[in-house]
């Protein structure tokens, strides 16, 4: 059964008590990939990349668990690999962005998850247990 209840971040105070985040719903519920690309003005600006990052890196975490379940359908799986390919395009976009800035930079491992993490950041979110979080 699935759900499409809003996330909740640690600043929730109504519905959380400690500094979790925790993700209680698909993050885009009856979003397409091509509708999400237009909502962002197809990465137009940096913050556009940044927040479309944020929604496929999101529902890619999201979808990649639904996978797990037993009556995972074949329309599930296709939703997966398109907002897969989705997140694997915008990170490559943003490995552009980084490389211009970053000549001299090690893009492997930690320092590539820290080089995101601080192009995420100077773009208005934050990294909470896997998930993107607008910052409020």
């Amino acid at each position: 059964m699935k759900d499409n209840k809003k996330s909740v971040t640690k600043n929730d105070k109504e519905n959380m008590t400690g500094e979790e985040c925790i993700m209680t719903g698909e993050p885009l519920p009856n979003v397409t990939t091509e509708d999400w690309m237009a909502i962002n003005h197809y990465c137009e600006t940096e913050y556009d990349l940044a927040n479309a990052y944020a929604g496929a890196s999101n529902m890619v975490g999201w979808l990649d668990d639904e996978l797990y379940d037993d009556d995972v359908t074949q329309e599930e799986i296709k939703r997966y690999e398109e907002w897969k390919w989705l997140y694997t395009q915008l990170e490559e976009k943003i490995m552009s962005v980084l490389k211009k800035e970053n000549t001299n930079t090690d893009f492997t491992g930690i320092g590539l998850q820290k080089l995101f993490t601080l192009f995420m950041s100077r773009n208005g979110f934050f990294d909470e247990n896997g998930w993107w979080i607008k910052k409020r």
